[in-house]
């Protein structure tokens, strides 16, 4: 599972002869990052952890769109439960793309209640 940037480098006028590639890891689970697609244009989400990443276009090096002080207690949450930390994400209602299901949600929620003074600050 990887998700491979791939770009041809050109030398002059000459056509591009090799591919380059660049395997990113997810912030969250920090596995090679392979995304499945969401009902939002442009953003995946980690087929390991759920984490949403902007994939399209490719012009940033950190492309989650989790919020800076979120990462940690997500990360901790998927360290210690395995589970998606991002249900419904970018996703409508009945979404085909889908894949967390209710216990998911039920899970972190309660985690997260359990975890409420390590919580950020709300912005």
């Amino acid at each position: 599972m990887a998700v491979r940037i791939v770009g041809y480098p050109a030398t002059g006028n000459r056509p591009p002869m090799a591919p380059v590639s660049v395997t990113v890891d997810c912030c969250i689970c920090g596995e090679p990052l392979a995304c499945r697609w969401t009902d939002s244009f442009g953003i995946g989400a980690c087929l390991c952890c759920g984490a949403p990443y902007k994939i399209l276009p490719r012009d940033q090096e950190d492309q989650s769109m989790l919020l800076q002080d979120w990462k940690p207690i997500l990360k901790r949450y998927w360290e210690e439960k395995h589970r998606n930390v991002d249900p419904g994400a970018y996703n409508f209602p009945g979404s085909s793309y889908e894949v967390a299901t209710q216990e998911d949600v039920d899970t972190l929620e309660s985690w997260l209640e359990v975890h409420r003074d390590q919580l950020p600050a709300r912005s």
